[in-house]
């Protein structure tokens, strides 16, 4: 699978939950998602993190959706100092 098919599926979670849920349980179901259906070698946080990067430079998301891109990437930095 390409990274356009991994970013196809994010951006339709995104855009159809982030906002009735909060960051935490987006990135949840994120991943949940891209685990289910994708073999990932770098494993889902780093596809999550390129496709967050790649939706903040180039899209035209507003502040409060753009302030839930930033909330998913503090929690997987968080996740990666705890482990």
């Amino acid at each position: 699978m390409s990274f356009e098919n991994h970013a196809r599926t994010l951006d339709m979670l995104f855009d159809a939950n982030h906002n009735q849920v909060g960051p935490k349980a987006l990135k949840k179901i994120m991943k949940k998602y891209l685990d289910r259906d994708y073999d990932l070698v770098g494993g889902a946080d780093y596809v999550i993190d390129r496709w967050k990067d790649g939706r903040i430079r180039y899209g035209n998301d507003k502040p409060q959706a753009v302030k839930v891109l930033e909330m998913i990437w503090i929690l997987i930095l968080s996740e990666q100092k705890e482990n």
